[in-house]
């Protein structure tokens, strides 16, 4: 059996688009089971979700209300509240393909160390236009096999897309002080007991909508970055010193070194956008002036 977990926070219209993507499974709905957790304001969302419940005629779903916020902690709530032997992580703004559980069940049944990664396309909830991120690229190059950090690490940054044995995550749960690279950290501490990774088939996809208010976009201070970088370094450094024989030396060097790099992204692009708005600035400036010059001149 499958749980499929789905926190939310606020939900909006994009959440009954992710019902219906579940509704329309081809997998039947016993082999299934649905847990929404909603955290944080309670009304007017729970009676919106149980609204839209209702259109979708899904009867294998149970909600969960949490006052505390944050989506580790939904998920968490999840995990300790699901029956499945299998896990899949799907947000309330994404969808998935008809296939979708159905091509990652038949391809993890019998599985118990490793994960199967499914295809994942982009969608434009404005143009309506799909395409591609770095885990479809990951996807198509994929050679399934042994695990190995250079051609899976992408796999490991996100915990949607996949589903991952119960066998696998044991008792770990995602760090709720967290609210950047949770998911990175939490795939990190559950590798020691991964030893496979395989693909599903092609058809079978995971939608990402693109949307402004996702947290991965949001701009943060230099000081801030420069907290999460220590903070994400200090978590991985914590976790693989607690168990070093079983976790592997060169993916946690990777995780490290990914960390750094991104920040450093993060760095030059605040500064090339600080560039833009003084270039920006003095052209105006310049502009207005050109403009009271030549007023004079015509006087």
């Amino acid at each position: 059996m499958l749980s499929v977990i789905i926190p939310t926070f606020r939900p909006q219209e994009y959440f009954l688009g992710c019902l219906e993507s579940l509704e329309k499974q081809t997998i039947e709905r016993v082999c299934f089971e649905i847990i929404v957790v909603l955290n944080g304001e309670k009304e007017p969302y729970l009676s919106d979700i149980h609204r839209n419940i209702k259109k979708t005629g899904l009867d294998n779903i149970q909600i969960i209300y949490t006052e505390e916020t944050g989506v580790s902690n939904a998920r968490n709530i999840g995990l300790d509240h699901s029956k499945g032997d299998y896990i899949v992580f799907l947000d309330d703004d994404d969808f998935v393909s008809e296939n979708y559980l159905s091509g990652l069940y038949g391809r993890i049944t019998g599985r118990k160390d490793s994960i199967v990664v499914s295809n994942v396309r982009t969608y434009d909830p404005v143009t309506h236009q799909e395409g591609l991120d770095y885990l479809s690229r990951a996807f198509s190059k994929n050679k399934e096999g042994r695990f190995s950090v250079w051609r899976h690490r992408s796999f490991f940054s996100s915990v949607c897309a996949k589903i991952i044995p119960v066998s696998v995550i044991e008792d770990i749960r995602f760090k709720t002080k967290l609210s950047v690279s949770e998911d990175a950290l939490f795939m990190f501490t559950i590798s020691k007991n991964i030893t496979q990774v395989f693909s599903s088939d092609r058809e079978s996809i995971y939608f990402r909508r693109l949307t402004a208010n996702s947290a991965s976009r949001k701009k943060r201070s230099f000081t801030s970055n420069l907290k999460v970088m220590c903070c994400a370094n200090h978590n991985y450094s914590k976790i693989y010193f607690s168990d070093i024989k079983r976790y592997r030396f060169i993916f946690y060097l990777n995780r490290i070194v990914a960390t750094i790099y991104t920040f450093i992204r993060r760095v030059i692009l605040m500064e090339d956008e600080r560039h833009v708005t003084r270039l920006q600035f003095f052209y105006t400036h310049d502009t207005s002036t050109k403009n009271d010059i030549n007023h004079h001149t015509n006087l």
